[in-house]
């Protein structure tokens, strides 16, 4: 099983159990259009530019917007997730306030929303393949377009883990499936 789409990331080994952990995330309502007030149909991308589309009215909190998303991508473990909004003049992302709504935070059918992990520091507690995958589809963007600067060692680390990950289980090199913890 791929947790992140094209990367490879294999759910075997030290992930294996995290499916009775994910099992374990309390379920969510999921919030429903008001039938009052006009649709709103946001496309919302990932880091890897893939994007899911999500309808709300603008009583929507960003939470519940969140909670959307999700739910379409099976994403489980949330708490580490927060939604930002492109703004091109600027060329800068701008943090939604979670408790606001829509309508509060100015979003709009046009806006350019993306799911992104706010604070990047490998949490402990992250067991659901799917945000671990989304986190290291966001840590190898950030270090591809420099803006996370590090020493040639650290880069050879990441260039040896990326290498590990994806070739891993491909018979041409003859290695086995490994997965994120295993190569770090």
């Amino acid at each position: 099983t791929t947790a992140s789409g094209g990367g490879g990331l294999s759910t075997s080994g030290s992930l294996k159990h995290s499916s009775s952990l994910v099992a374990q995330v309390p379920q969510r309502e999921l919030r429903k259009p008001n039938p009052n007030l006009d649709k709103i149909i946001l496309n919302i991308m990932t880091i890897d530019k893939s994007s899911k589309t999500v309808v709300a009215t603008d009583d929507f909190r960003v939470q519940d917007l969140l909670y959307s998303m999700a739910d379409k991508l099976e994403l489980k473990q949330t708490e580490f997730f927060y939604l930002a909004e492109f703004s091109a003049a600027d060329a800068v992302y701008r943090w939604l306030n979670p408790q606001k709504t829509l309508r509060e935070e100015n979003v709009q059918a046009n806006s350019q929303l993306m799911l992104k992990i706010k604070y990047l520091k490998f949490p402990k507690k992250m067991f659901d393949p799917v945000a671990v995958g989304l986190y290291y589809l966001q840590v190898q963007s950030h270090v591809l377009d420099g803006h996370y600067l590090a020493t040639p060692p650290i880069y050879i680390k990441f260039a040896a883990i990326q290498f590990a990950i994806t070739y891993a289980g491909s018979k041409s090199t003859g290695t086995q499936k490994i997965t994120l913890a295993e190569a770090t």
